[in-house]
Order: C-alpha cells, then sequence, then structure tokens
C-alpha cells in the first residue's frame, strides 16, 4: 500500500513538471482565442503547485 502511494505522489510531481515545460497540455489553453492575454508563465506555475 506504501508503494502505492509514492507512485501516485511520483505521478503527480512529473505531471506538474509536464505542465511547466509543455503550457499545451492544460485543458482549454489550446482554445483560447486571446492567448496574448493570458499570462501562461503565472498559469503554469499555478498549475503545477496546484497538482
Amino acid at each position: 500500500m506504501e508503494y502505492v502511494n509514492i507512485g501516485i505522489g511520483l505521478f503527480r510531481i512529473a505531471c506538474g513538471f509536464l505542465v511547466k515545460k509543455y503550457p499545451s497540455l492544460i485543458s482549454g489553453y489550446n482554445t483560447i482565442s486571446q492567448k496574448k492575454k493570458v499570462n501562461i508563465d503565472g498559469l503554469s506555475t499555478w498549475i503545477r503547485n496546484a497538482i
């Protein structure tokens, strides 16, 4: 059971790093019509910390 928790934790950390490196993984980002108004660095950092 402990290995499952470690695996889930590592998976979430990996997802956070991937979202920071590839912001297109953020749901709905590709469909935003005004991408220039979105602070992608701040948004990807916030998503990374929330995961």
